[in-house]
This record gives structure tokens, C-alpha cells and sequence, in this order.
């Protein structure tokens, strides 16, 4: 059976459900050197600032908040939220609602283009997004905490993708054209997913925001991992996209990660999946 969190009665049993903050691993009721209880904060997974106005309907107008230690969530989780929430309005609102210059100065991002002829030449993209993308993947595993109520270590290895092209500006790091290869696995697995109604996934705020995921067994000689792919989209994320990629070309934030087992009664895509549409 598929795991998913559709209504604010699910989202609430499973916040009520996890023990530990979804940042660091420890319990909740950990207590410091002095044996007093850690703070913890309800903290917004998917920033609030991002999901803009709330629905109408006030039994839609729930989103994904998870209890965390308040020291994890100012260090692994402010600054680069609001750096993607800024980010994000540069592609999606006129200028003069842009941030101020002052609040821009301590990015590390700049504009920059790529030559790619079987792109049509010039591809604008931005290089030092590195942060940004690390900023998404808590996102990947908070929303992993309250899908599956186990804890996603951040070493796990992972691979996000922007809803934009993107790649690597180091010499040895991966081409566009080989980032969109990979891509296209991602948003592939997902879209065969969906048409079989074999997915996992949490939507929330009037169904505006969606996770979606799914399993698969990947076996290379004796060793088998299984990875899990996923897609998350937001208000706004499909203009942002459209900045760069054609009209009905449109992806959202998507990517993989890897882990030795699945979780517990998670959805899996099998082989015979893909035949069944041929």
C-alpha cells in the first residue's frame, strides 16, 4: 500500500509519530551538559515564505511542519531558506520587488551562460548554487522523516536537480548534457510512477505543494541499493522554470538518493512496470 500524507489529521499524527529532529538524528527530549531540555520549534519543511498565500479553504491550508531542536534549525536551515526563497523571486517578480542588494552580498551565486549547441547555443545558468541545492535536500529529508518516520542521515548520497538545466562549472564535474541525461531518468521514473498510481508522496496546501516518489532495485555485480527518485513542486516553481525551458517543458525540483535498504512498506517500481506500456 502506497504511503502518503493527503490531509492535515495524517500530517499531525505523523509529526505526533517522530521522536527525533530530522536534521541532526538525536531526540527531541535531548538534554545538554547541564541536563536541561534542548528547545525545539515547529519548523515549516517547505519554507512558508514559499508557498504563498494561504487556500481559502482553512481545512487546506496545512503544510508540512515537523518538531526539530531550535539550534538545528538556525544552523542547517534559515540561512539557506531564505536564500531560496530569494532566489526564487528574481525568476518569478518584477525587479522592483527583488531583495535588496545588501541581502544578496553574501551569496555565492552568479549569472553566467554555457555553450551548448544541442541547446540552441547559449544556455543562461548560474554557477555556486551548490548551497542552494543542499538547502532542497533537507527539504528531501524531512519530507522522507514524515513519509516513512525514520531518520534520512544527510550523508546519504544524493544527486538534486533544479527545475532549470544545471551543472557543474569544475572541470571534472558532470556536463549539462550529461545532468540532463540524468535528469530525464529522474523525471521519467516519476512520470511512470504516477501512471500506475505506484507512488509515495505528501500534498499539502490545497494540493499546491506535492512530494512524489518511488523506489527502485538497482543491482551492479553482487552489490544491490535500492533509490529512491522524487519530484517537488511548489507555487511558483513552473514560472521559475519556464525563465529558461520552453512552455510544457516545465520540471520541478527533482532527484534521487541512495540507501542500502527501503523503507518499511515503501512503494517500489518494478521492471515489468515499464513493459506493461509498451
Amino acid at each position: 500500500m502506497c504511503q502518503r500524507i493527503l490531509t492535515q489529521k495524517q500530517m499531525q499524527v505523523a509529526r505526533r509519530s517522530i521522536p527525533f529532529c530530522y536534521l541532526c538524528g538525536k531526540n527531541l527530549s535531548l538534554c545538554d551538559k547541564s541536563g536541561n531540555q534542548q528547545p525545539k520549534t515547529g519548523e515549516h519543511v517547505v519554507p512558508r515564505s514559499l508557498l504563498g498565500n494561504a487556500p481559502k479553504n482553512q481545512s487546506e491550508a496545512w503544510a508540512v511542519k515537523l518538531d526539530v531542536h531550535e539550534k538545528c534549525e538556525q544552523a542547517d536551515k534559515q540561512k539557506v531558506d531564505h536564500w531560496l526563497k530569494l532566489f526564487q523571486q528574481i525568476h518569478v517578480q518584477p525587479s522592483h520587488k527583488w531583495a535588496k542588494p545588501g541581502q544578496l552580498k553574501n551569496m555565492s551565486i552568479h549569472p553566467a551562460q554555457i555553450i551548448q549547441s544541442h541547446m540552441s547555443g547559449a544556455v543562461p545558468v548560474f554557477t555556486g548554487c551548490s548551497e542552494l541545492l543542499q538547502g532542497v535536500w533537507q527539504w528531501v529529508r524531512g519530507l522522507h522523516a514524515a513519509l516513512y518516520l525514520e531518520f534520512l542521515p544527510s550523508d546519504t548520497w544524493h544527486c538534486p536537480f533544479p527545475p532549470v538545466p544545471a551543472c557543474s562549472t569544475q572541470n571534472n564535474g558532470p556536463t549539462l548534457e550529461e545532468t540532463e541525461t540524468m535528469s530525464y531518468i529522474v523525471l521519467s521514473r516519476i512520470c511512470l510512477a504516477k501512471s500506475h498510481d505506484k507512488w509515495d508522496g505528501i500534498t499539502a496546501w490545497n494540493d499546491t505543494m506535492q512530494y512524489k516518489c518511488v523506489w527502485w532495485q538497482c543491482t551492479a555485480g553482487e552489490k544491490t541499493r535500492w533509490i529512491c527518485f522524487w519530484t517537488l513542486s511548489y507555487p511558483h516553481l513552473t514560472e521559475w522554470s519556464r525563465q529558461v525551458l520552453h512552455a510544457g517543458s516545465e520540471r520541478p525540483w527533482h532527484g534521487c538518493y541512495a540507501s542500502k535498504s527501503r523503507p518499511k512498506d515503501s512503494t517500489v517500481l518494478e521492471t515489468d512496470d515499464s513493459r506493461k506500456d509498451i
